[in-house]
């Protein structure tokens, strides 16, 4: 018997690329998709501008991350205070892209955008990826910001009890 209960919050920004424009997965090398879902605190009166920041970002993400497929933010209905950030990498380089620190334009962009998030409160969430031999790098692109506690799972695919067939993207 499945305990989970599946809520859905509507997106307020981000994207979703066309089946078509995706780069394969390397589900044949043992690599594959990386998928997270993050619950973060926004700040006091900054849902808004929260959400114009990630818009930013997540259109760097698009225009030169082929492997990120989805990216998008919602606010949490039952609590305004939260939104949901969802993330859906093609492999673990489009992943370790997103939080590129070499790159200064991505870098200044998730500086502005996490200075909407109340850092004091601990981040959540869970990772789901391929052959994660070790705890993956959870940091952002910040340099400047106070980075957050962070509390996340991750999981797997090569434990197959956990989802089953590794999803081809």
């Amino acid at each position: 018997r499945f305990g989970g209960r599946l809520r859905c919050f509507p997106s307020a920004g981000g994207f979703a690329r066309e089946s078509g424009e995706a780069p394969p997965a390397e589900t044949d090398s043992g690599a594959g998709p990386m998928i997270g879902f993050f619950r973060r605190r926004v700040r006091p009166g900054r849902s808004e501008a929260l959400v114009r920041g990630f818009a930013d970002v997540a259109e760097i993400w698009r225009r030169s991350i082929p492997g990120c497929l989805w990216a998008s933010v919602a606010r949490c209905d039952e609590d305004g205070d939260y939104v949901w950030d969802v993330r859906i990498f093609a492999n673990r380089a489009a992943y370790a892209a997103h939080v590129d620190k070499s790159n200064a334009e991505l870098t200044r962009k998730m500086e502005t955008w996490f200075s909407n998030y109340d850092v004091d409160t601990a981040f959540s969430g869970a990772l789901y990826g391929a052959q994660l031999a070790e705890k993956q790098d959870l940091s952002s692109s910040m340099r400047e910001t106070k980075q957050p506690r962070q509390i996340f799972e991750q999981y797997d695919f090569k434990h197959s009890e956990l989802l089953g067939t590794i999803p081809r993207l």
